[in-house]
């Protein structure tokens, strides 16, 4: 009988930490050998508050001008200390995030598979310094501030972006602006 309880606890254990190394509560971005991390979860706001850029998208994204990334942040009272922004939407492999980062080796918490249950999926802005993320403001999909085109992955400070207007049922943000005619 002892013999049984302990091989019980034991095999529980097993599947307990079995559980806990793929946990869905960490996402799909963690590996080895990492060179850093980034919490995408994250709430620290070390450029700014993520509540006035989506109010600034949201405000200009109705008037016909385009502006830079840039500009947006700037009017949002952003810190300029970032040189690039990546949208990291769910799904995403750690590997081709690390390649658009230009981040070898990093490891992401929150990083989710795609979730083909789920109503709206979640994406993120994350804001680059040099070798360091600084920040990640979190969205949905239909509340987005930000669409990319085509094999446009990476946005910087000087991107140009089209505003696209609010419709019915579509809040609007913005996406880069078109280089061809």
């Amino acid at each position: 009988m002892r013999v049984s309880q302990f091989a019980a606890v034991g095999v529980l254990a097993v599947v307990v930490a079995a559980g806990c190394s793929s946990s869905p509560n960490l996402g799909n971005g963690l590996g080895t050998n990492c060179s850093g991390t980034f919490d995408l979860e994250e709430r620290t706001e070390a450029l700014g508050s993520s509540v006035a850029l989506e109010q600034v998208v949201r405000t200009k994204s109705a008037q016909p001008e385009p502006v830079s990334l840039g500009e947006l942040t700037a009017a949002a009272q952003w810190s300029d200390d970032w040189d690039r922004m990546v949208v990291v939407y769910e799904g995403t492999r750690r590997d081709r995030l690390n390649a658009r980062s230009e981040l070898p080796d990093y490891c992401w918490l929150h990083l989710w598979d795609f979730n083909w249950d789920a109503r709206d999926h979640v994406e993120y802005y994350v804001f680059i310094q040099g070798t360091t993320p600084k920040q990640s403001v979190r969205s949905y999909s239909g509340r987005n501030l930000f669409g990319l085109l085509g094999d446009v992955e990476v946005l910087r400070p000087d991107t140009v972006l089209e505003p696209k207007a609010p419709r019915p049922g579509q809040l609007g943000f913005f996406r880069p602006a078109s280089t061809g005619s």
